[in-house]
């Protein structure tokens, strides 16, 4: 079988996207099918990429147009639709991954409307419909904010058209569905891989004071490190004593320096940088705080779960489909700097229950987690292929 994988990855070189395609192309290559992945060009290729390479899929580096050629296609787009659909340019750079054609596609979107912001994935897309090649759609993440006509209806047709579009979560399932004002009976709940062995806690460390962690990419539009700065700098006179290590790289790392310089918080807060080893995270730290502000359903912390920490984490994405509050950690409503500090103030109170919250998240995330996520979504994608058989 031949398998297309289409990462629509454009603002970093690798995250939590990534996973799960990588996951399936990996088994799938080692079950002697012939796949494809189709990932962004970047100057400094994480090692990720050489890893998949490595385990026999071929890698097609895709080079993004500029600003101004991606404005002048915008137009071209817009005003000359039908003569656009069928300019053979748009699709040119694909031409190594779609000869010999696939038997069957992945795209994995970064965000709900990707396909529509790259005119070359819609296209691509109306291409297979063209030839009959059945294609999924795996969408990570849904971003607040308002969404045009056009945008929403293209999206709707080519989430339509799709075989299946899997979600991380049931509520960004759902939301997506009314975002999109229809509904997708194609739809289904596909879980990431995490980068541990699942059911083996990380012992519960012993220390002077409280040891929290937060793990993501230093981007605060994102993950809203520097609202959880802003919360603990209100509590930095009162309270027990505490200390927060950030893990992660990311472009806001310099500004997030800034502020804990600017608040005093050298003492408190650390940058420790990428850390592959997720357990060494967690030999010393006691709960995972995750002020985000979007998210599907974060890696991070089903793997904090799984070492057995509890989790503060905002009410956004698929995180209280996993996290309980008062049971396997702790919900804000919002990632509001006054409601992430109240919610700190009520975990500090509960500290003695933390212990017990962790082996309870550990449970919580091994009745949720699929053990193998990337061969699931190959036996998926193989029944497709079956289901709608390739004539070349």
């Amino acid at each position: 079988m031949r398998i297309l994988v289409i990462s629509t990855m454009g603002d970093c070189a690798w995250g939590g996207s990534e996973e799960l395609w990588s996951a399936a192309a990996l088994e799938a290559a080692a079950n002697r099918h012939d796949v494809v992945a189709c990932i962004g060009r970047w100057p400094d290729p994480r090692p990720e990429v050489s890893r998949i390479r490595a385990g026999g899929v071929r890698v097609v580096e895709l080079q993004p147009g500029g600003p101004r050629r991606r404005r002048w296609k915008q137009r071209l787009v817009i005003r000359h639709p039908r003569q656009a659909r069928r300019w053979g340019r748009w699709l040119s750079c694909f031409r190594g991954a779609l000869e010999p054609r696939p038997d069957v596609a992945c795209f994995s979107l970064g965000d709900t409307h990707a396909m529509v912001r790259c005119y070359e994935y819609q296209f691509l897309a109306e291409m297979l419909d063209e030839w009959e090649i059945p294609y999924f759609v795996i969408c990570h993440l849904n971003p607040p904010g308002a969404v045009s006509d056009r945008w929403r209806s293209t999206t709707r047709d080519l989430f339509r058209r799709a075989d299946r579009v899997g979600f991380v979560s049931i509520r960004q399932m759902q939301e997506v569905a009314a975002e999109l004002e229809t509904e997708l009976p194609n739809a289904l709940v596909l879980r990431n891989p995490v980068n541990m062995t699942a059911g083996d806690p990380v012992p519960w460390p012993e220390t002077d004071r409280i040891r929290m962690a937060s793990v993501a990419r230093l981007d605060v539009a994102h993950k809203g490190q520097d609202r959880l700065l802003r919360a603990l700098a209100d509590m930095d006179q009162d309270g027990p004593a505490w200390q927060l290590e950030l893990y992660g790289t990311g472009p806001d790392e310099a500004a997030i320096r800034r502020q804990i310089r600017d608040q005093q918080m050298e003492q408190r807060v650390l940058l420790r940088g990428h850390v592959r080893d997720i357990r060494a995270v967690w030999a010393h730290n006691q709960m995972l705080v995750m002020p985000s502000l979007m998210e599907g359903t974060p890696l991070s912390m089903v793997e904090a779960m799984l070492c057995g920490r509890p989790c503060l984490v905002t009410d956004v994405g698929g995180v209280t489909e996993w996290i309980r509050d008062g049971k396997d950690g702790f919900v804000a409503p919002s990632p509001d700097p006054q409601h992430l500090e109240a919610t700190l103030r009520r975990a500090w109170s509960r500290f003695s229950d933390w212990n017990r919250m962790g082996e309870a998240a550990c449970e919580r995330a091994l009745a949720l987690a699929d053990p193998d996520p990337g061969r699931t979504l190959v036996q998926m994608l193989t029944q497709s292929a079956e289901r709608h058989p390739n004539v070349d």
